[in-house]
């Protein structure tokens, strides 16, 4: 039958959660971002209470991005991955933010947002750097999801814009 399903095929060998208890194993699709437009991406997100966040690439079956996360720590909410094409001369970004806590039924998150550089420098000279990393305590609530949504200003360039959905 042409245009039929595929069989399914093991993209990678997942690390299991250190918590064997409250630990989860959370996917989530991966964006790119072009000024106003967001497209999937052929990409998963994969987050792993007290493990880390990995980007796998579903085509050539390969790790395209890692991020390490303490052994205490529990996603609230599945990660949010884009990736950002910039005008030359500057480097394509990977952003990636995660909804962290402490405990797996803490009502407490915070925001935690890595940030790296895609590709080549333009710049032979530079060595590739680490992603960045920030966080933010969240006030209240938990988060239940986490998006992005494309914005474009005056100079057509992309301003994505974080969203978090809190549990009522």
């Amino acid at each position: 039958m042409p245009g039929g399903i595929e069989e399914p095929y093991t993209v990678a060998a997942l690390p299991k959660p250190l918590d064997s208890e409250n630990g989860r194993i959370q996917p989530a699709a991966v964006y790119s971002l072009n000024g106003s437009r967001k497209r999937k991406r052929h990409e998963i997100a994969v987050g792993i209470d007290g493990e880390s966040v990995n980007i796998y690439n579903v085509q050539t079956q390969s790790t395209v991005s890692s991020y390490a996360l303490p052994p205490q720590s529990y996603l609230a909410a599945p990660p949010c991955s884009i990736y950002c094409k910039r005008a030359k001369p500057l480097q394509s970004q990977r952003h990636t933010y995660l909804a962290c806590q402490s405990r797996p039924k803490d009502s407490r998150s915070k925001l935690v947002a890595f940030t790296e550089d895609i590709g080549r420098p333009q710049n032979e000279d530079h060595e590739p750097r680490a992603p960045l990393k920030r966080e933010r305590k969240l006030r209240d609530g938990k988060v239940v999801s986490l998006d992005v949504v494309p914005t474009a200003d005056s100079k057509e360039e992309s301003a994505p814009v974080l969203s978090w959905t809190p549990s009522p």
